[in-house]
């Protein structure tokens, strides 16, 4: 399906060149700069969390895997911020907190 839409919806010339767009495997990640967070659920039937453990080392990258979230899941209740909201918010107030600097709000 995918190839399909990649095919006929964007101006990639292959499915692979595509995919290879938003790859964050290899040494892609090796020379980050700033902190980054990768949020990944054991249960994700389309990025096999173990694919992660193939990434290149960097100081500024933490793994955070959960046993259940699925793909773009992390959804507690329909009406309310997922899981993955509250952890961001965290993850930046952390930051915010570390710099010394005020500004984020709710």
């Amino acid at each position: 399906m995918t190839a399909d839409l990649v095919q006929h919806c964007t101006e990639f010339g292959s499915l692979e060149a595509y995919l290879s767009g938003y790859a964050i495997t290899g040494a892609r990640l090796a020379t980050l700069r700033v902190p980054a967070r990768i949020l990944l659920s054991a249960d994700d039937p389309i990025i096999p969390a173990g694919d992660l453990d193939s990434l290149a080392p960097s100081e500024q990258l933490r793994v955070v895997r959960t046993r259940y979230g699925g793909h773009c899941g992390f959804v507690e209740y329909l009406d309310g911020p997922s899981f993955a909201d509250r952890y961001m918010l965290d993850e930046f107030e952390q930051i915010e907190h570390a710099s010394g600097e005020a500004g984020f709000r709710r």
